[in-house]
């Protein structure tokens, strides 16, 4: 799906031109090396911010999963 990004007359002469920065919901691979001002407007950081939220919340269900298993092949609940 092509999304549509609006760049305003400021934006003009920026460094940083991906995509990902103007569109929303695309991970950067260079989001966490970025040294470009325009990463505080950068859409991707909110994406990134998301993913990573994401992925805590199913490390921490696995974990939890893993633990009620463990707790049971031993016996009960300590």
């Amino acid at each position: 799906m092509i999304k549509t990004a609006i760049v305003n007359s400021k934006e003009l002469g920026t460094n940083c031109w991906l995509a990902k920065r103007f569109t929303g919901g695309s991970r950067c691979c260079r989001v966490m090396a970025c040294t470009y001002p325009e990463k505080c407007t950068c859409k991707a950081v909110d994406a990134e911010i998301e993913y990573l939220q994401n992925q805590k919340q199913t490390l921490t269900e696995n974990i939890d999963k893993k633990v009620d298993t463990l707790q049971k092949m031993k016996g009960g609940k300590n």
